[in-house]
């Protein structure tokens, strides 16, 4: 199965909130049956960890990257907030 979000490279800009913007067209995809089955998709589970979202309040001792809470809240937020071209927004 191909990944269709490419994930963050090593040294890359992008913050938490603009990498979980990039998952946005996957949890659309997938919405329908996620609701249906009350579970994440592995392809959901894929793009999230392709973008590195799932290691954002580990420290950076423990290989995570210890972001500042604003910006996990703001990363969450992106996650859940429905983009325009969402149904039901």
């Amino acid at each position: 199965m191909q990944n269709p979000v490419s994930p963050t490279k090593p040294g890359t800009l992008a913050s938490p909130q603009e990498r979980a913007r990039a998952v946005q067209a996957v949890l659309d995809k997938d919405g329908p049956e996620m609701d249906r089955r009350r579970e994440l998709t592995q392809e959901v589970v894929d793009a999230l960890a392709g973008q590195d979202l799932l290691r954002m309040l580990l420290p950076k001792s423990m290989g995570g990257q210890e972001v500042p809470l604003v910006d996990y809240c703001k990363a969450n937020e992106a996650l859940a907030w429905p983009t325009p071209a969402r149904p039901g927004s």
